[in-house]
């Protein structure tokens, strides 16, 4: 804590001394009936000046102020309704009920300041912390009408005043409670938010002037002052203005409460050479020599800003910030330069990966119709049998060369093909044997996709069995099915030949969990052989 906290702290305790000493001093002198009261309200709106200042949130400053304008009232209404009406019984009453409005809603307005401790200005304070300071507010209410239902004081003997023959009523002492509850609330809740201030053990600070002020309250009906000095040393409403202001004070001082607690310190520690001056123009405060018009310097400029009662002038230098200035843009054009290079660097990494991937699939593509096309440069470099027999084999090779590089090409996105694929290759083949002479059809239900290596595989088989038979062939029916149950393909080949032929031979074939059974059934001319594709079962 700052020596200026401490001094604050110390005049707060001397001010709390010095009312005791007048109100000694000045009992029963004429005309200064009151004046204690008088003393405390003047020191609560001078503390409250002081918070107008220290405090920059808003809020905070809003709830500090209305906690202080609830003790001026206060202590005011009292002193009203001890000196001023002192034959008025009614007048005396009324008075009595009214002060304990203020008394009620200060603890309301401290909880409110400590909901708002470090909770950002812009975030409005949830509907649910307001039942507490409503329920003070209703406390007082009922206070006030006191008359109407007897719940907070009643008057057995029929005189309606506080001389001492006054009863508790039956909220009485449930509205006492609720305003030291209230207290305790937000005492706690501000120790709990300064959990992580610089210096722990002074957070307990404000527990000192509100342990003074109930030691006081405890003693006060023994009335040992009263013994001693023959009077009372403080009334209990100077003591809560005290005890009240001393805490608010420490919360301010130790970090509970957010302050610009050095503000008289911050403008020479600025650095600037900067003045401020009042309306006429005479200087006030200099943090340095008086700020002159730039001149031979085009970097320095003279700054004004107007503030309540004045204005404050002070000297820039630009040089730091035009130097900045081009660094940045030099930086800038580094940068540039360097986007421009990563972007071309870029651009030729993705071009050679296109042309690298272009390769592979074309290189993958050439592999798999390599066998097509050797057997195709054989076919053209023989003389035997005449051209138009060879050519009745070239066709067919040359449609699945074809339709097989699409399927590649296909089948590099993500690794299915659709099966209306295999449909359209398989009706392009019989195509183009109708064509040869050959009686062809194609005839598919097959819908769905299904993984590359099983279209391709079905694909590849028809093939072999069209090169097999295609110069004996003399009709042919291609059926293509989607099984359901396995889940795969069915390709059912039926033909006829007019001659002597080979059988082409089917290796056992599996792919990813997929495998391929083969059956062969018909006479010797009139052949059926069917491929079904599945899950590791056999033909349906």
């Amino acid at each position: 804590m700052l020596g200026i906290g401490k001094r604050n702290l110390c005049l707060i305790c001397l001010c709390a001394l010095l009312s005791g000493v007048l109100h000694m001093a000045l009992y029963d002198v004429d005309f200064f009936d009151g004046f204690t009261q008088l003393y405390c309200a003047a020191f609560s709106l001078i503390w409250g000046i002081s918070i107008q200042k220290r405090i920059t949130d808003t809020r905070l400053r809003r709830f500090l102020l209305a906690i202080v304008f609830s003790l001026v009232l206060y202590v005011i209404l009292q002193a009203a309704k001890y000196n001023l009406f002192p034959e008025s019984i009614p007048m005396r009453r009324y008075l009595w009920y009214a002060f304990y409005l203020p008394f009620t809603m200060a603890p309301a307005f401290c909880y409110l300041t400590a909901v708002s401790v470090h909770r950002p200005p812009e975030e409005r304070l949830p509907a649910r912390v307001f039942l507490i300071p409503a329920a003070c507010f209703l406390a007082g209410l009922i206070i006030l009408t006191n008359d109407l239902h007897f719940l907070f004081r009643s008057f057995p003997d029929g005189v309606m005043i506080d001389n001492g023959s006054e009863k508790k009523g039956i909220l009485s002492d449930p509205i006492y409670a609720l305003v030291f509850l209230t207290y305790a609330a937000a005492i706690i809740i501000m120790l709990r938010k300064g959990r992580h201030i610089e210096n722990r053990r002074l957070r307990w600070l404000p527990l000192v002037p509100l342990g003074m002020g109930i030691a006081y309250y405890l003693l006060y009906s023994l009335k040992i002052d009263s013994r001693l000095f023959g009077m009372r040393i403080w009334n209990i409403g100077e003591v809560l203005v005290f005890c009240l202001v001393g805490s608010l004070e420490a919360c301010i001082q130790v970090g509970l409460i957010p302050a610009n607690t050095v503000y008289g310190e911050l403008f020479p520690l600025s650095g600037l050479s900067a003045v401020i001056r009042d309306t006429e123009g005479a200087v006030r405060f200099s943090s340095g020599p008086d700020p002159e018009p730039s001149s031979g310097n085009a970097w320095l400029q003279q700054m004004d800003h107007p503030i309540a009662g004045g204005s404050v002038e002070w000297t820039v230098d630009l040089s730091p910030l035009h130097e900045l200035n081009q660094a940045i843009g030099d930086a800038a054009q580094q940068l540039e330069a360097r986007n421009a290079y990563l972007a071309d660097e870029a651009k030729v990494k993705e071009e050679k990966s296109a042309l690298e991937t272009r390769n592979r699939i074309y290189e993958h593509i050439m592999h798999a119709v390599q066998p097509q096309l050797d057997s195709i440069h054989e076919l053209l470099e023989q003389k035997e049998p005449p051209f138009d027999s060879r050519l009745r084999q070239i066709v067919p090779r040359c449609t699945y060369i074809k339709r097989r590089s699409n399927m590649e090409l296909l089948a590099e996105k993500d690794g299915t093909l659709p099966l209306e694929e295999l449909s359209m290759a398989v009706l392009e083949m019989t195509e183009t044997l109708k064509l040869c002479g050959v009686n062809a059809i194609s005839v598919s239900g097959a819908h769905g996709d299904l993984p590359a290596p099983v279209v391709v595989d079905a694909l590849l088989q028809i093939q072999r069995i069209i090169e097999a038979f295609v110069n004996v062939l003399s009709d042919l029916m291609i059926v293509l099915n989607t099984t359901a149950d396995p889940e795969g393909l069915s390709v059912r080949v039926m033909l006829s030949t007019h001659d002597w032929y080979t059988m082409p031979e089917f290796a056992p074939w599996s792919d990813g969990g997929f495998s391929r059974e083969v059956s062969v059934s018909g006479e010797s001319t009139d052949l059926i052989l069917q491929l079904a594709y599945g899950k590791g079962v056999g033909l349906p």
